[in-house]
């Protein structure tokens, strides 16, 4: 079994043939050497995930496929019943970014196959009804198969919030660039390490994951909150208990503004001593705060 993935919307695919052939029409032609041409991904349970770029049309190409690591696995629940329909995103652990994960689904078994590349990954489980630890640190080689231990699927708690903008203590909806909402990750058993969304805040900024029992860690992903990928872990966990909810609100703190830094230089420029002396001690205390205050958010943020 596996999975065909809808792709980029609006991107034509098709399906080789019995003798692997294929054929992609109503491309736009290739007008110069300059020109990038088209690029092509080829799925295929058996080898990795692979992209041929900067191919001439109309043409001919030949795509070899490398050999891989196939990887199977099977989801089941605590009862040992098979979990058909669980995403398992397959996450390289030297390069997190979400271009680089891999996706496959279970079938009526419970069982999944997909074929890597040689590295090191993270398999993590996501499904409507169930949750389950992710598998961490499998190391993958080339032209050797693996059989993953069962994952173990099972209800989990859930991990409820809601985003505040503190200078007007309303709920916050909208990302940075307001074009979008605010999306959530999570970091814990479940996801401990893939930045992907996990969720969507409602028209209130409120958000509810399905999370595994234990510490978890929630960060925003498109808006600048009081949680974000590289410091929630530095913050207090949010522990959840099996079948319970526990709350969390995240904190947005809007920017000072142009004025506003403006007036807040201007007093402090209206508070020093006219003396000339003094007023250099003073400006150089003023100094010394702002360095102090920079080497405490550094430390916080490395």
């Amino acid at each position: 079994m596996w999975w065909l993935p809808s792709g980029i919307e609006g991107t034509p695919y098709f399906l080789t043939g019995d003798d692997g052939l294929f054929r992609l029409a109503e491309l736009p032609v290739t007008a110069n050497e300059t020109d990038p041409g088209a690029s092509v991904i080829v799925s295929h349970p058996d080898y990795p995930t692979t992209t041929v770029s900067k191919l001439k049309v109309p043409g001919t190409a030949k795509i070899v496929l490398p050999e891989g690591c196939p990887v199977s696995g099977v989801v089941q629940d605590v009862t040992g019943k098979p979990v058909s329909g669980a995403i398992i995103s397959v996450v390289p652990e030297s390069n997190r970014d979400s271009r680089n994960t891999e996706y496959c689904m279970t079938d009526a078994d419970g069982k999944f196959k997909i074929c890597v590349e040689h590295g090191t990954y993270s398999f993590v489980l996501s499904h409507d009804a169930y949750v389950s630890e992710a598998l961490t640190g499998i190391e993958c080689r080339k032209g050797n198969p693996l059989q993953l231990k069962t994952m173990t699927a099972e209800e989990g708690g859930w991990l409820t919030g809601q985003i505040i903008d503190t200078k007007t203590s309303k709920p916050l909806v909208r990302s940075e660039d307001g074009q979008s909402r605010i999306a959530i990750g999570v970091f814990g058993k479940a996801n401990p390490t893939s930045n992907e969304p996990m969720a969507e805040v409602d028209d209130e900024g409120r958000f509810r994951i399905r999370v595994m029992p234990g510490e978890n860690f929630p960060f925003t992903i498109n808006q600048r909150t009081s949680r974000m990928s590289w410091d929630t872990q530095r913050q207090p966990p949010v522990i959840v208990k099996s079948g319970e909810e526990a709350f969390i609100q995240i904190d947005f703190v809007r920017p000072e503004s142009t004025p506003d830094m403006l007036a807040r230089a201007n007093k402090i420029i209206d508070s020093l001593p006219k003396d000339a002396e003094a007023r250099a001690e003073a400006i150089i205390a003023e100094l010394r705060n702002f360095n102090k205050a920079a080497r405490t958010i550094i430390s916080k943020n490395t």
